[in-house]
């Protein structure tokens, strides 16, 4: 083993450091917590002596320090008798109000308050010490932010649900009582949850008088009794126990379902809706609960409530209203596909679909027309109103009565093969929509997003920023990791972070691409630039640095642009050969290849900085959207769509890769490799299906969609049964083609185990020669443990080199401050199984 080899392994350890910390760029996110109804935020700013809290005031376009970080540091020394560094102070929960300049936040366990215009500290009891309330409406997804038990507050602030014991409980907040709304819940039969335990808020819906509640019972009842087995016990027992979990599959005959249902306040009365039970398919992360996806909402009398159903494989979807008055529901629309009807662009997302109380209309998402786009429609009716976003334009309101529309739509240069993205605010009284949306310039790469305003009315859309980057607007929609910036391991949406400011006459954009330094900038609402927030800082990046590039070429069949991103090794010189490959982790649900560095790619950093390493070991590596995958439109999407085998899904990157050999000969293609981050299935396809291609593969976790939850497994993948005969063949039917070098890294405490099981039967009974680690606690994941295994395979099977010995690799993930380790009850209840006592085996 060289020296060369030694100083490639670190100098990929550093850039794998940088993977959900702030070690390698700094204030690449920048995350505005706007402040009341204010134009003011603040935001978390990564100096190079520790955090800086920043104050921007949008209207005067200031940036300055949000307080003394010098006195505080020196109150809160003498407070706690703790050593404190006023220049990375240690605060977490952070509030902050204008007139007079209160902090309010944690340290130390305790809860503090600093007056920053009298220069006073002192402790302060939390309001709360049982529960944890949240607003009702579209509260903000919250992952264990505060270790409390999620209450729901009511609008009239009097009232709070929570659930205990499977039951629905109600506290008068002015007296501290608590009393029980619903007494027969269970295990099986929960009121107020979500299904997998991580979603945390409370599945309920206030109406807006505060005398109802609309509520959903969890019937975990279906599914079938998984075995999980504990090969090696942490109690240290020499016998292997065995935790049986109840769980659906696709194909399933029963499922975990919804019982709706609402509960008068006054009365204690609980009504069941006379509805059938909803499946508890999800349109997107399965990790949402109902409420949390927005899937019940009231009308503003409070007499009307409103839901969404659909089909097991989402193939229908409809909106239901249901008078509570007389019991009485109806359909107001339905949509249908011959495959997944469609809610959000991405699996990661929640549902775009908006209610407007105080209008009774619907903003709906759908793709309809082939792309996803907003359509307008009355829920007093259930008729269509209009086409929003994507159509013909309208001039006014008249022109909804049946006038000719009027051609002073902002035209777009891409016809209406492009799609909304997300929403970023709606004004009510302008009766507008802020959004982005992708794709409508065919000379900027179709994963960009824009910022744009339309008008609900008159369709009427204004183009406010846009160029050849990335603008990445925060909501509370989205998921965000503010662990690395908030010495939290915990994922949370604060209710306060968001790109809009409450009147929504000022909007913070990140400006990223794959290759150059991200810049955070304020606009007013009509576009106007204001100033700089912030520049990434990039003095951390290591000698010889090279930024990837985004690139473009064709697929398969030379009919589509499918796009990517190519990572070349530091000191890259074009004369030389680099042995190539293949970094995968998208899905049929998610596109995960970057649009902006480091956090800015849709996994939060891992497909980023995972791939710079790999590039820092001397290989070229490329990342590569194919047909499939989000965000390119509904027939882009359905490619392939019910082939379980996934016989073709990677022909895509093959000819991409190929394409880029040739415009880049430093590729060596005699050299190829396929990499496949945990809960991807690509990186044995890869083996199995182009072995003549791929030389060497390396799968973490290999998911068979056979095994997987049915929220993703059959919504994206179509019912078993409905499957043609063409596309029934499973993946170990074509096990006698893999010639590859394959390594399969598996976690045994996994209900998807089955599926690597009965691949490496056929392998063996092919005869075909294969390498495998398996290890007894370790579930779906990816640790410094299996990458750097990865990472020694790579080398010695593509490079001919040999590796480190047992090189000492700790990846940027378990850098983060206190990061739990994923232990077995928390997957179980991860993957929404419900468990029984362990057993000997």
């Amino acid at each position: 083993m060289n020296d060369d080899i030694q100083s490639r392994y670190q100098q990929a350890q550093r850039l794998s450091q940088g993977q959900l910390t702030t070690n390698i760029i700094k204030n690449d996110v920048i995350l505005p917590h706007w402040i009341g109804t204010s134009e003011c935020f603040w935001y978390v700013r990564s100096g190079e002596k520790g955090r800086e809290f920043r104050l921007v005031n949008a209207n005067e376009a200031s940036n300055v320090l949000a307080f003394d970080h010098e006195v505080l540091g020196n109150q809160l020394r003498v407070v706690t008798g703790q050593k404190v560094d006023s220049n990375d102070l240690p605060l977490s929960d952070l509030t902050i109000n204008l007139s007079p300049r209160i902090i309010r936040f944690q340290a130390f366990d305790k809860n503090w308050l600093f007056d920053s215009d009298q220069s006073q500290i002192e402790e302060i009891k939390p309001e709360l010490d049982e529960l944890h309330y949240a607003e009702d409406g579209l509260a903000p997804f919250v992952l264990d932010m505060h270790g409390l038990p999620e209450a729901l507050s009511s609008p009239d602030g009097k009232l709070a649900v929570f659930v205990r014991d499977f039951n629905l409980w109600i506290r008068d907040k002015a007296t501290g009582k608590d009393k029980a709304l619903t007494t027969n819940g269970s295990v099986d039969d929960s009121y107020g949850l979500a299904p997998g335990g991580i979603d945390t808020a409370v599945q309920a819906r206030w109406s807006p008088d505060s005398k109802r509640l609309l509520t959903v019972q969890l019937n975990a009842q279906g599914g079938t009794q998984r075995p999980m087995v504990f090969y090696a016990p942490e109690d240290g027992s020499l016998n292997p126990q065995v935790s049986r979990i109840k769980m659906s599959y696709p194909g399933d005959e029963q499922i975990n379902s919804y019982r709706l249902c609402w509960i008068e306040l006054e009365t204690g009365d609980v009504h069941a809706v006379d509805y059938p039970a909803l499946h508890s398919t999800a349109f997107c992360a399965f990790s949402w609960g109902f409420f949390t996806a927005n899937f019940g909402w009231w009308s503003l009398d409070g007499h009307r409530a409103f839901f969404v159903d659909a089909t097991r494989s989402a193939d229908a979807v409809r909106i239901v209203e249901l008078d509570t008055q007389t019991g009485h529901t109806q359909v107001l629309f339905e949509e249908t596909s011959d495959t997944l009807v469609n809610l959000c662009p991405d699996i990661l997302d929640r549902p775009l679909f908006l209610p407007l109380q105080e209008t009774d209309e619907l903003i709906w998402y759908s793709e309809r027309s082939g792309w996803g786009q907003f359509y307008l429609y009355d829920l007093t009716t259930g008729e269509l109103r209009h086409q929003i976003t994507g159509g013909k334009p309208l001039a006014d309101k008249e022109s909804l009565a049946g006038e000719e529309p009027s051609a002073d739509k902002e035209p777009s240069a891409n016809g209406e093969k492009w799609l909304v993205r997300n929403i970023a605010q709606y004004d009510a009284e302008r009766r507008e929509l802020l959004i982005q949306t992708a794709g409508r310039n065919p000379e900027i790469n179709p994963y960009y997003r824009d910022v744009c305003k339309v008008n609900i009315d008159t369709c009427e859309l204004t183009t406010l920023v846009s160029d050849n980057f990335d603008h990445m607007v925060s909501h509370p929609q989205h998921l965000i990791v503010l662990g690395f910036r908030e010495k939290n391991p915990a994922l949370v949406v604060r209710g306060d972070v968001n790109g809009v400011s409450p009147n929504g006459e000022f909007i913070v954009t990140t400006k990223a691409r794959v290759d150059t330094a991200p810049v955070t900038v304020l606009f007013d609402r009509n576009g106007q630039e204001i100033m700089t927030v912030e520049t990434a800082d990039v003095s951390n990046f290591p000698d010889g640095w090279v930024w990837p590039e985004p690139v473009m070429v064709k697929d398969a069949e030379g009919n589509n642009d499918i796009y990517g991103v190519i990572y070349r090794p530091p000191g890259f010189s074009p004369e030389k050969q680099y042995p190539v490959i293949d970094y995968v982790w998208s899905s049929r649900g998610a596109a995960t290849v970057p649009v902006g560095p480091f956090h800015l790619d849709p996994m939060v950093g891992y497909t980023y900085t995972l791939s710079t390493a790999l590039a820092a070991l001397g290989f070229i590596v490329v990342s590569i959207e194919g047909r499939g995958t989000p965000f390119r439109g509904k027939d882009f999407q359905d490619y392939c769509v019910n082939d379980i085998a996934g016989e073709h899904v990677l022909d895509d990157h093959v000819a991409g890769i190929k394409q880029l050999a040739q415009r880049y000969p430093s590729m060596d293609l005699k050299r190829v490799g396929i990499v496949a981050a945990e809960q991807s299935p690509f990186g044995v396809f890869g083996a199995v299906h182009h072995s003549d291609f791929f030389k060497v593969a390396v799968q973490h976790c290999f998911w068979d969609p056979r095994y997987s939850d049915t929220s993703y497994g059959e919504v994206h993948f179509g019912l078993p049964q409905k499957t043609v005969s063409s596309n029934t063949k499973n993946l170990e039917d074509f096990a006698e083609a893999m010639n590859a070098k394959l390594l399969l890294i598996q976690g045994m405490i996994s209900h998807a185990v089955g599926g690597t099981f009965r691949l490496v039967e056929a392998l063996q009974k092919a005869n075909k020669d294969f390498d495998m680690i398996c290890f007894p606690n370790m579930t779906h994941q990816m640790t410094s443990y299996t990458i750097r295994r990865e990472w020694d395979y790579l080398v010695t099977h593509l490079q001919g080199i040999e590796p480190p010995k047992e090189f000492s690799l700790t990846v940027g993930e378990f850098l983060v401050e206190e990061r739990p380790e994923p232990g077995k009850a928390e997957f179980i209840e991860m993957i929404g199984g419900t468990s029984d006592e362990k057993e000997p085996a």
